[in-house]
């Protein structure tokens, strides 16, 4: 007896014939979120994530592919078994074991690839839909330490990042040029909690007669190192100069590095920094 052609002898449920089939329509999308998975991760590690994910997806359609042909094939040779007249009922017998026991096994390969391939979507929707979800601008963005600048304690400072040596050298010299007295102010803020879109701050101060200048930063780690990131000055004809931060990650920082000026060279400087000083949420980018 002639095997049947029939390409509908794939005895498996219907949700996993249908990853068979679309198999190549299913990889375009999974390109495509594979590719905004990579833009979302942080630059130094996104092209590997999404390299790795294009080439995840790629071997498991694959397999998918090849396990629905064995279970085709194997489904036509059961069938022609069942029905062919074998002289030898021993082999016969042994045949259909081997086949069944194929079939069996290529259905459970088939559905753990099935999963796993969904699983593999759900992970590269998950880093661009928690952004969605979580990103929100800050209500405050707090000093988490800010004090005067003390070149023998901040050596290491220095060490670590040396242009910061350069920053307080052209501050301490531009409040000698304005003939103000001033002291130099370090700031590190806590650290966001969630992702953040871009967003303006502006620093002040309780006292309005009291001069801030200077500059902050984006502090984030990439390949365990520390780095900064400078912060563009947005002016405004009211209201404080604001600093242009860009959409962050959680556990990113922002870094002052500024002077404070005082009306009256008589007049003591406030003691209690983390009370009196604070960042503003003046708006968010869009």
């Amino acid at each position: 007896m002639t095997p049947s052609t029939d390409k509908n002898v794939l005895d498996v449920p219907p949700p996993l014939r249908r990853v068979y089939e679309w198999w190549k329509a299913l990889f375009v999308p999974a390109t495509v979120l594979a590719a905004l998975a990579g833009y979302f991760f942080r630059p130094d590690v996104g092209w590997v994530v999404a390299a790795l994910c294009v080439g995840f997806l790629v071997v498991l359609h694959v397999l998918i592919f090849f396990t629905g042909r064995n279970l085709r094939a194997t489904d036509l040779a059961e069938k022609f078994l069942s029905t062919s007249d074998y002289t030898n009922a021993e082999e016969r017998q042994k045949a259909l074991r081997e086949l069944r026991s194929a079939k069996r096994s290529a259905k459970v390969l088939f559905g753990f690839l099935f999963l796993v391939a969904a699983a593999a979507i759900v992970l590269l929707l998950y880093q661009p839909i928690y952004r969605i979800l979580r990103t929100k601008p800050p209500k405050t963005v707090e000093f988490e330490s800010i004090q005067y600048f003390d070149p023998t304690r901040d050596s290491g400072l220095f060490q670590q990042s040396p242009f910061l040596e350069a920053v307080v050298t052209y501050l301490t010299d531009e409040a000698k040029a304005e003939d103000r007295t001033t002291r130099i102010l370090l700031g590190t803020t806590k650290a966001f909690v969630h992702p953040t879109p871009a967003v303006a701050i502006a620093i002040s101060v309780d006292d309005p007669e009291h001069v801030i200048t200077g500059y902050a930063f984006r502090q984030h780690r990439t390949q365990g190192r520390l780095l900064y990131e400078p912060l563009p000055l947005r002016y405004s004809r009211s209201g404080p100069v604001a600093f242009l931060l860009p959409a962050c990650d959680p556990d990113d920082r922002v870094f002052f590095l500024g002077r404070l000026s005082l009306p009256h060279k008589g007049d003591p400087f406030p003691e209690n920094l983390p009370e009196v000083m604070k960042f503003l949420v003046v708006e968010a980018q869009r």
